[in-house]
């Protein structure tokens, strides 16, 4: 019997040169194969409270539901909403309970692995923060960003 492929996330933030804070959170789950990062929107308020906010309460949505997703990779779309949701529900809760966080944000990636028997992978995005994959040299966007930009470009 063949053991299961084991995926391994590696990740960095920096703050840069145009700001004073880094407003990044990422989390490498390379247990549940679930990797996620958080850009929050800076010149917004609390954008780091965001950011932070949306890791946490994805990791933890993302590590309780795991062991579903790995014995039916079909819900992976479910799985994915269950955790973009959590975490887009929380920072909506915390700017009503604390109106100094009101109009904070994060964009917000986030990738799975499913273990099948050829393994497949699943992208939640909000935003303009990207995912791209990266093949024999070969740098390819996979997703487009939720911007009114974006938007203007598809339109023509």
């Amino acid at each position: 019997m063949t053991q299961p492929q084991r995926w391994t996330g590696v990740g960095r933030t920096e703050t840069g040169h145009v700001r004073a804070s880094n407003q990044d959170a990422l989390a490498l789950l390379d247990d549940c194969g679930v990797w996620m990062v958080a850009d929050g929107m800076g010149g917004h308020p609390a954008g780091d409270v965001a950011a932070q906010t949306a890791v946490a309460v994805a990791t933890q949505r993302a590590r309780a539901r795991a062991p579903r997703l790995h014995d039916h990779p079909n819900g992976a779309a479910e799985f994915m909403t269950d955790v973009v949701t959590s975490a887009n529900r929380r920072i909506h809760d915390l700017m009503l309970e604390k109106p100094s966080l009101r109009g904070m944000g994060t964009t917000f990636v986030s990738l799975a692995i499913t273990p099948t028997p050829m393994p497949v992978a699943h992208i939640a995005h909000l935003g303009d923060s990207r995912a791209y994959l990266y093949r024999a040299g070969q740098l390819t966007q996979l997703t487009r960003d939720h911007t009114l930009v974006q938007q203007l470009v598809q339109r023509g």
